[in-house]
């Protein structure tokens, strides 16, 4: 009897959900159809709750394993439902604490993979490691079985891509505040504003918002009043009456809702929180301005302890605040473009900002050859094809693993 070939996958947030595992599984299953696909979701404080539903409709995934499920397999030796112990097996590391993988390949008796921006720890564990270019990789880690592959955020943003005419004479502007329930919260008003001010000094601009598959249909029909304990300034938004794709400001400004494919098919900039969805944006030749504010540090998740100490009472969240602050000056770029290039090819903007800063930004590139930039931060992307050169290793690997069994 022919075994079917299994690969497990482990991943954490969505990040490495939508710009990751996407483009891999597709690669995958279009070059070996009954290739089984099982995901391991691992703890991740940057996760937004939503994860194991968004997995349930990819419809190349053939098990999906919540967190609890994962730390199932890993100490009770519970299998992922349709996982078949004499099938030949890999396991491929997309995310999520690297110890955490390695434990549930040695559970599934399997050899394990990863790709990675940096060289990674425990990296004598593995067999092979694809990294995507983001970081330069020593010449001595290239020769242990290593191949920089390209950035799969590319491919992702490839089979995403909408076709959309960008009206003549119309600057479309589309927000991008986060694919988190909670960060949406805080930074969708800080963005409305935004919206406000710049079409009361210029009517004829257009608003967009990219609503990422993990933002449940309930939480945008009842949005929450910005909080007043917040320091910056927001307006308040909500769905219009009666039309779920459109949201309206306080004064009245209207904001499309569209997918991220088509806020960044219809746009002409954009405006995002750092994050894997700058690499998309920028491999769709999409100018941005990225914005980081700081007013409430202490609110942001950190890894590892940094993100628990916030709940000691009274030192907590001073102490998070600080070290939040720490952590973002360890990346003097933020746009994934700039980190590649190695240079800020976008604006970037970080610190207790204002509505008015973002303005001036996006105002500059209004007036700049949109065009050229266009072209250059797409070029600060590279050429796509790591998810076929990843899924050609893999399945290259399982062959000769079935060949053996």
């Amino acid at each position: 009897m022919t075994l079917r070939p299994q690969l497990v996958i482990t991943v954490n947030g969505p990040g490495e959900i939508s710009a990751w595992l996407y483009p891999v599984a597709h690669a995958l299953k279009q070059a070996q159809p009954d290739l089984w696909i099982g995901v391991c979701l691992l703890p991740c404080v940057f996760s937004s709750g939503a994860e194991t539903e968004v997995l349930a409709g990819f419809d190349t995934v053939d098990a999906v394993c919540s967190v609890k499920e994962s730390y199932g397999i890993i100490l009770r030796n519970r299998r992922p439902e349709g996982f078949d112990p004499a099938a030949p097996t890999r396991v491929l590391h997309l995310g999520g604490e690297v110890v955490l993988s390695l434990l549930i390949a040695k559970r599934l008796g399997a050899r394990i993979d990863a790709y990675s921006e940096a060289v990674p720890q425990w990296r004598g564990f593995f067999d092979r490691v694809f990294y995507s270019g983001l970081y330069p990789v020593p010449d001595t880690e290239i020769a242990r079985r290593s191949e920089v592959v390209g950035e799969l955020m590319v491919d992702a943003s490839d089979m995403r891509r909408v076709t959309a005419a960008r009206d003549a004479g119309v600057t479309t502007i589309a927000l991008f505040p986060g694919s988190r329930e909670y960060m949406f919260r805080l930074f969708m008003p800080f963005l409305a504003r935004l919206a406000d001010e710049m079409s009361a000094a210029d009517p004829s601009l257009r608003w967009v918002m990219a609503r990422s598959d993990f933002i449940s249909d309930g939480f945008l029909h009842d949005l929450p009043p910005p909080d007043p304990a917040l320091e910056w300034r927001a307006s308040a938004v909500r769905l219009v009456p009666g039309d779920a794709g459109q949201l309206e400001t306080e004064a009245g400004t209207r904001i499309e809702v569209l997918t991220s494919a088509e806020a960044m098919a219809r746009a002409d900039f954009a405006v995002s929180l750092p994050g894997t969805n700058t690499g998309e944006m920028a491999a769709n030749g999409l100018p941005m301005v990225v914005v980081l504010p700081t007013y409430n540090a202490a609110d942001a998740p950190l890894p590892g302890l940094a993100g628990h100490i916030g709940r000691i009472p009274l030192i907590g969240r001073p102490i998070k605040e600080r070290l939040a602050l720490q952590f973002v000056k360890r990346f003097p770029m933020l746009a994934i473009p700039s980190r590649r290039a190695g240079r800020r090819v976008v604006p970037e903007l970080a610190g207790r900002i204002t509505q008015g800063e973002i303005a001036a930004e996006l105002k500059a590139l209004m007036a700049g050859d949109r065009e050229a930039k266009r072209a250059e931060v797409r070029a600060a992307m590279g050429q796509g094809g790591a998810a076929s050169r990843i899924a050609g290793a893999v399945l290259e690997k399982l062959a000769a693993r079935k060949a053996l069994s």
